[in-house]
């Protein structure tokens, strides 16, 4: 939610987390730890939203709609032909839905990522 902020940073972000002695595996988040999970949608909760979001952006999605019901995260396999703009190119990514549950409401993963491609 913090980074959904338009004038929030990693940095800000890492420095709160400091500041509150949140760590991860007893170690304080570091700027590009945070990047990372903003852009993973492993820790997005899989809705119809995301659904429509990854078909949109050309992203070859393995599961129904009917499957997206808010609860399970993602995995986004990019293939062995990874680019450069692997982040921001979504087209012809495999999104399948993980067993694990997604933490991070699917629209303010949105806003995130929307943020980050900016």
């Amino acid at each position: 939610e913090m980074y959904a902020e338009p004038s929030t940073s990693f940095g800000d972000i890492a420095r709160y987390f400091a500041q509150e002695g949140i760590l991860v595996y007893e170690k304080e988040l570091r700027r590009g730890f945070i990047s990372q999970m903003l852009r993973n949608p492993i820790y997005a909760q899989a809705d119809l939203e995301l659904y429509e979001f990854f078909k949109g952006q050309g992203a070859v999605v393995v599961n129904e709609a009917a499957d997206f019901a808010g609860t399970n995260g993602c995995y986004l396999y990019q293939g062995r032909d990874v680019q450069e703009r692997k982040n921001k190119e979504l087209k012809n990514q495999i999104l399948v839905l993980a067993p694990s549950e997604g933490i991070v409401p699917a629209d303010t993963w949105l806003r995130c990522r929307k943020k980050l491609m900016a």
